[in-house]
């Protein structure tokens, strides 16, 4: 048995020796999903739940699940016999897979690609499960910082398909009556 595993459309192997293509939309544009499990003595917390929230964010990404449900179940528990814990982390992630790089997702919208990494779960949860533990509040800027340029491009992604299914070039940002900026191009006033 392994002490980690990874997977990758369909291939296992040991995470750092499994390749993800490079033009992958997830690597060239954030655009993809993710969930994080754990599994006690072999059972799944809140596994429903987890992939309700996978076929939800999934559905809103307008992305296909990789496999039925079902199929999905079955390649889970795959994994976790595959690694010697008795407690597992299993880090789940969809993209849309590898398409050369265009902002619009009309050409690749069918495809989804499954990776996961799983290892044992063995940390101080337990402790902090049972006595609380502490928490900061912070603001939610999550997609509030356009003037970074990050490789999460999914807001991009978004507005340009809908651009194009409307039969226009790109699309424009406008926050408060200001353009900030093109989906996909420089907005030049």
């Amino acid at each position: 048995m392994a002490q980690e595993i990874g997977y990758y459309d369909g291939r296992w192997g040991r995470p750092d020796e499994l390749m993800v293509p490079l033009e992958d939309r997830g690597f060239l544009f954030g655009e993809g999903v993710y969930e994080v499990m754990h599994c006690i003595n072999h059972v799944f917390w809140l596994l429903e739940e987890h992939l309700d929230r996978l076929e939800y964010s999934l559905r809103e990404m307008e992305m296909q699940m990789p496999m039925p449900r079902a199929e999905l179940v079955n390649v889970l528990r795959e994994g976790i016999a595959r690694v010697d814990a008795a407690c597992h982390t299993v880090y789940l992630q969809v993209t849309r897979g590898a398409a050369p790089r265009t902002h619009d997702y009309i050409a690749v919208q069918d495809r989804s690609v499954l990776m996961m990494v799983i290892r044992p779960w063995h940390d101080d949860t337990e402790e902090w499960l049972e006595r609380g533990g502490a928490a900061v509040t912070f603001p939610d800027i999550r997609w509030q910082r356009c003037d970074i340029k990050t490789l999460n491009l999914i807001p991009n992604a978004m507005a340009t398909t809908a651009a194009k299914r409307a039969g226009a070039q790109g699309a424009i940002f406008v926050r408060d009556g200001i353009v900030t900026e093109g989906a996909s191009q420089t907005a030049c006033i």
